[in-house]
């Protein structure tokens, strides 16, 4: 069960849990993106016209999900675009163009607002997470049936390694926890493969809970099970014996990991769930000296505001709470 707010004692064994999209890879989609660098041509694996098509249905739910269906048909005509410049201009090309189209993307994706947020969740209409996630998920895994696992992985890790950009001033705070005596781990909804690609990037030996994809004879079934993100973080707290743990996440679904934790940061990210929160946690980490201010009243919830960096506010929670 969770301790006192910030009860962290000297000698305690620490976990830090972090969604992945949204929230690590705070600006974007790590699954999304290689979907997309996919459904282009941008990648070694030998793709098939309908396997494409898969893949951008797939893409443009999400689109749908975040933006409506002006965002959906605004995709639609980017991911054809690209489609052609792949085929007339080769597959780096088409990749080259959607890494620029992404990280401008990326400059302009934050709410500003709680009204911005409002008008976001608007926009989702009847479209509900569980049934994005079933589509994307769906669309992977259909793609992913009967492939060679170590190909695919192969061709997703360089999309990933290449392609993605990479938080340093987060790495550095992961590589302080781990030198305190940390764990890290990640709880995504995203493929696991994918997620522990990204994960190395910030940070040695993290723990992965994510989506994972059945094989059969090293070969993908196209099967898939969801993670269930409040159990992953109960069995990663009972069996790394962890005393003190910090959970961070940004849609409503990473919000079920705050029973779990000793402390939770709702990020404004690419989802929604720091919404849940903002009655009772108005305030948003302003500087370490606020951290007080801005816990709820539960004292165990820390709202992560749009133009604040994760890892500052890492930073002020685990100082405060003498992790670091």
């Amino acid at each position: 069960m969770p301790r006192a707010p910030l009860g962290y004692t000297p000698g305690d064994r620490v976990g830090l849990a972090l969604d992945l999209d949204g929230t690590a890879y705070r600006d974007g989609s790590v699954f999304v993106e290689t979907m997309a660098y996919l459904a282009v041509g941008g990648s070694t694996l030998d793709l098939d016209d309908a396997e494409r098509e898969r893949l951008r249905r797939a893409v443009l739910e999400v689109a749908r999900y975040r933006g409506g269906e002006p965002t959906r048909r605004r995709w639609a005509w980017v991911l054809r675009a690209l489609g052609l410049v792949g085929t007339f201009g080769g597959p780096s090309l088409a990749g080259d163009a959607l890494e620029r189209i992404a990280r401008v993307r990326a400059g302009r994706s934050r709410p500003d607002s709680g009204a911005s947020s409002a008008s976001t969740s608007a926009t989702r209409g009847s479209l509900d997470y569980d049934g994005m996630r079933r589509t994307t998920l769906g669309g992977y895994g259909e793609m992913l049936r009967g492939r060679d696992r170590t190909s695919v992985e192969r061709a997703t890790d360089r999309i990933v390694r290449e392609r993605l950009p990479v938080d340093g001033r987060l790495r550095t705070v992961l590589g302080r926890v781990r030198e305190a005596g940390g764990e890290v781990a990640f709880v995504s909804d995203a493929p696991a493969h994918l997620v522990r690609s990204y994960a190395a990037l910030l940070v040695d030996d993290a723990r992965i809970r994510a989506t994972a994809f059945g094989t059969e004879e090293g070969r993908y079934t196209g099967r898939y099970e969801p993670v269930d993100k409040r159990a992953a973080l109960e069995t990663l707290r009972g069996t790394r014996d962890w005393d003190y743990v910090l959970a961070a996440g940004d849609s409503a679904v990473d919000a079920e990991m705050a029973d779990v934790a000793d402390c939770f940061l709702a990020v404004a990210g690419q989802g929604d769930g720091h919404r849940r929160f903002e009655a009772s946690n108005p305030a948003p980490l302003a500087a370490p000296a606020s951290l007080r201010r801005a816990l709820g009243p539960d004292r165990r919830t820390v709202r992560v505001g749009p133009s604040e960096d994760l890892a500052d506010a890492l930073v002020a929670v685990l100082g405060a709470a003498g992790v670091l």
